[in-house]
């Protein structure tokens, strides 16, 4: 029975740990990414908060209707300051609803529009297999459009600051690329003028880590 020389075997873990080493610091090595996601938007607005609105531009309205619902995407850039903390910076357009109402004198269509840039800190929980956990707590700097046509032809425009917060998971294609399931909430987007709304977003998206 043919033994191991003890050189080669310590030559093989030395070896070994180095190898271990290296991938665990870059594993937690800092470093930039970027990330690309599309999904639906859901708004949650009165549409009395609409009609109000509207009336701000001198038209009084009734029975109006809105949409709830339309397509979302977005842009991040962020920065992994170790496996398990994260800054994120980004843009997100929440879609733009339709809005239809009517008054004596006729009909009042429109549009309510949000999109806005946000920041946000990340948490991560590494699992096994390449899967990963994540929340997010952060800010959007939001713009908020009205546009009215019809009998009132006005667009009022909000800017807001407002709460946001998101819960996901990725999974590790390649090293550098990921793939993601994501929701978030953004909280009281708009003003009187336009409106006050609050979005939950579901999208899927790409990352990729240089």
């Amino acid at each position: 029975m043919k033994t191991i020389s003890p050189r080669i075997l310590f030559a093989t873990l030395a070896t070994g740990s180095v190898l271990l080493a290296a991938q665990a610091q870059a594993a937690t090595t800092p470093g930039l990414y970027v990330g690309a996601n599309t999904g639906i938007s859901l708004a949650n607005h009165r549409t009395a908060g609409l009609d109000g609105a509207v009336a701000n531009q001198g038209v009084n309205v009734t029975s109006g209707n809105s949409d709830k619902q339309d397509t979302a995407w977005g842009l991040t850039l962020g920065y992994d300051i170790n496996p398990n903390l994260a800054v994120e910076a980004g843009y997100v357009n929440l879609g733009s609803m339709g809005y239809q109402s009517n008054a004596a004198a006729g009909a009042v269509v429109g549009s309510l529009k949000s999109q806005g840039l946000t920041l946000a800190a990340k948490g991560t929980l590494p699992l096994a297999n390449g899967f990963a956990a994540y929340g997010k707590v952060g800010l959007i700097d939001a713009r908020t459009d009205l546009r009215t046509s019809g009998l009132a032809t006005r667009n009022t425009r909000e800017y807001s600051v407002s709460p946001l917060v998101g819960l996901g998971v990725s999974y590790d294609l390649t090293p550098q690329v990921a793939t993601q399931l994501e929701w978030n909430h953004y909280s009281d987007l708009g003003g009187a003028s336009t409106s006050e709304a609050s979005y939950n977003t579901v999208s899927v998206g790409l990352r990729y880590r240089f």
